[in-house]
Parts: C-alpha cells; sequence; structure tokens
C-alpha cells in the first residue's frame, strides 16, 4: 500500500495534533493533480516529535534493480525495510543509500530517521511490468441491503435500549 501519514486524532486534548503527514510531489496544487500524484506513489509521510522535519527526500532512483536514494540533510540512520518489516540494509549517519533488490524481495521501502522525525518512503513493489498496482484501482460499490438492514438494526437498538432506560428509571 502506498504510505499515507495523518495524525487520526480522536482527542485534541491528551493526543497532539500536526506531528505526522505526507509531503506530494506535484507540479500544480490543483485536487485532480495532487490525486494523480497520491495514486501513482509520489508522495511520502513524515511522523514527527514536535511537528518539524529534520530531513527531506532529494533523489530516488531505480536502474537495473539498484535503489538509490539521496536525502537533503544527514540521517542518523537509513534502513531499507522490507516484507513482514525485515531490515534488509541499514546505514549510520549519511544521506544516501543504495540497495540491490534480490529475486526474493517481494517490495522495499526506504525509511530515514533523524532525532526528531522518520521519513517514510512508499515501497517499490514487484509487478507484471504492464501496470503499476494501484490501491485506488479498488472500485467502492454499496451494499443497499446490508446497509439499510444496519441502519433499521441500530434504530431498532437504539429504540430498545431507550425503552428499557425508562423502564429502569421507573422503577
Amino acid at each position: 500500500t502506498w504510505v499515507m501519514g495523518n495524525d487520526d486524532t480522536h482527542d485534541l486534548i491528551k493526543e497532539p495534533t500536526f506531528l505526522i503527514w505526507n509531503i506530494i510531489h506535484s507540479d500544480k496544487r490543483d485536487p485532480d493533480s495532487i490525486m494523480h500524484s497520491m495514486r501513482n506513489g509520489q508522495n511520502y509521510a513524515i511522523k514527527s516529535l514536535n511537528g518539524v522535519c529534520d530531513n527531506l527526500l532529494n533523489t530516488c532512483t531505480l536502474k537495473r534493480k539498484v535503489i538509490k536514494v539521496t536525502f537533503v540533510n544527514t540521517a542518523d540512520s537509513i534502513a531499507i525495510v522490507g516484507q513482514n518489516g525485515r531490515i534488509k540494509k541499514k546505514v549510520y549517519n549519511t544521506d544516501k543509500i543504495n540497495y540491490k533488490i534480490k529475486p526474493n524481495d517481494t517490495y522495499v521501502r526506504t525509511v530515514a530517521y533523524n532525532s526528531n522525525s522518520r521519513l517514510y518512503m512508499n515501497p517499490i513493489v514487484r509487478y507484471d511490468g504492464k501496470k503499476v498496482p494501484l490501491n485506488a484501482d479498488v472500485i467502492i460499490t454499496q451494499n443497499g441491503i446490508k446497509t439499510w438492514g444496519f441502519r433499521i438494526l441500530m434504530v431498532l437498538f437504539s429504540f430498545s435500549l431507550l425503552l428499557l432506560t425508562r423502564k429502569i428509571i421507573r422503577r
């Protein structure tokens, strides 16, 4: 799945906001261009301790099964992470990493660690060479019978709960 950073805050008092976000590479700032960039994995996520990012992506290339990634600043460490979170390679105190993708790598993702933030890149995924797999290709449809059945069930449950509460209070 393409990376998606967001705070997912449910309590503005106990959970700080503006600590996790996306950086999207798009030539234009209109919704269609931004969605196009995100569908094609032209973004990365930042997770910060205080809302400040220590590092940014400089370049990312893939040639002859070798991924080369450079960052604007030196990272405390940079990891290439594979299937099931396995660390494939890790380097320290540098602004770049190279990794030759192995035949058994189903995907690899680059993560840069700095003292204040982490930068999570989209994975490089194996595919058939014809169509890049996009999680946005999923067509969502509504099941009307299940949707209305659930709604009716919730109304009946709420009404039953109300009647039960009134009965208990009258005692």
